[in-house]
């Protein structure tokens, strides 16, 4: 689900669908939403990436205010990108001495996408784990921080190489 708004706004598990006339449809693992990404349904399978709009935070337990973590936390929008749009990933120190940040490279069309919601939460999600929540307030060109912060290096390559098997 790419491009502009839909009616689905999808949290943990189940995709909603308003319908017309304000009905509100909600359809478990499928039905009018089915084109949900299956990170978003159950068990992930493995490699799997996408950055969604982040529509607001749907807990206030104390493991969401700790990334990584899981979607249970959120209520998420529109997907706007997927692993085929990573062209490639690396580990980059960050503006704070040691910690660790990600840059990918992207194809146009999640340019173009995070482009599209400057000022909006976006979240990076790998194998059903929310790795960060950007707020990106000026364009992106073709390389885009993942900013984590980490202070753990491995951290940081660990999630550059699931990046980069999420391409496939």
């Amino acid at each position: 689900m790419t491009g502009t708004e839909t009616p689905c706004d999808r949290v943990a598990g189940h995709s909603i669908s308003l319908a017309a006339f304000g009905i509100a449809l909600i359809a478990i693992f499928g039905g009018a939403c089915s084109s949900t990404s299956s990170a978003r349904h159950g068990t992930p399978p493995s490699n799997t990436f996408e950055v969604a709009q982040v529509r607001t935070r749907s807990s206030s337990a104390a493991k969401c205010h700790t990334l990584p973590t899981d979607l249970t936390c959120l209520r998420l929008g529109p997907q706007i990108g997927t692993g085929r749009d990573v062209r490639d990933a690396k580990v980059v120190s960050a503006t704070f001495p040691h910690r660790w940040n990600v840059v990918m490279r992207v194809d146009a069309s999640m340019r173009d996408q995070i482009n599209r919601h400057l000022g909006e939460q976006l979240a990076f999600i790998v194998d059903g784990n929310v790795w960060s929540i950007v707020d990106y307030e000026q364009s992106v060109g073709d390389n885009v921080t993942i900013a984590g912060g980490w202070t753990d290096k491995a951290t940081a390559r660990d999630l550059a190489g699931r990046l980069l098997a999420s391409r496939n």
